[in-house]
């Protein structure tokens, strides 16, 4: 397992990775990406995608801020 820490944010990592990020399922990512909530793939060939890491750090953090905002 890669140590996505040590990674630059230009890095493009695939779903497996995506998700140790982001505590959601699969198909709710995928769902997402496909409602345009989620940042939108790479299509490396028919059936790979990837995603730049900073792209979904970015996310990640505004979706925790919002989360924190809506429980005070």
């Amino acid at each position: 397992m890669k140590d996505l820490s040590t990674l630059p944010m230009d890095s493009e990592i695939r779903i497996k990775d995506v998700l140790r990020i982001v505590p959601l399922s699969k198909s709710t990512w995928y769902n997402g990406v496909r409602k345009g909530e989620m940042p939108q793939p790479a299509n490396l060939t028919e059936g790979t995608s990837s995603w730049r890491l900073g792209d979904i750090l970015e996310w990640n953090r505004k979706r925790r801020k919002e989360t924190a905002k809506s429980a005070e």
